[in-house]
């Protein structure tokens, strides 16, 4: 079974300390940007596999869902910036921002993605993965004499 967001646009997520992050809702297009527009750097992380591929699969998420935020400045300044690939980064390692955002937004993202796996056929093609219809064949039978 899946289940649908009906979300038609973007929404405002709360990540906390006074940050709110614009995102897009999960579907295709944030699908596809994860896969299609991954740095090079996050690809090499999420392959290296242990924290760094969570912390790189957080990352991908979040270049491309994220559209717009609130609470987020420069140093020095307490005018927000408009987000930017590498300030996106730098927010996601911000803990525990990067936890909530895990948590609120990628978790139920892969949630999904499993749901739709649950009836997907099986990799190779072959039935393998499915419970058998057919008893097993009997013990060989005696072999007939030779006239």
């Amino acid at each position: 079974m899946i289940r649908l967001n009906l979300a038609s646009g973007p929404y405002w997520l709360p990540l906390g300390r006074g940050v709110e992050v614009e995102v897009r809702p999960f579907g295709t297009e944030v699908d596809t940007r994860v896969r299609d527009e991954m740095p090079e750097e996050i690809r090499a992380a999420i392959l290296a596999g242990g924290v760094a591929r969570s912390v790189a699969l957080i990352k991908a998420f979040a270049r491309a869902s994220i559209i717009g935020w609130k609470g987020v400045a420069m140093v020095g300044s307490d005018e927000d910036v408009p987000p930017w690939p590498e300030g996106i980064d730098a927010l996601m390692e911000t803990y525990p921002l990067g936890d909530v955002f895990r948590e609120e937004y990628v978790v139920p993202a892969l949630l999904l993605v499993a749901e739709k796996n649950g009836s997907a056929p099986s990799p190779n093609g072959t039935s393998a993965a499915a419970q058998p219809i057919v008893p097993p064949a009997p013990a060989a039978a005696m072999s007939a004499p030779i006239a």
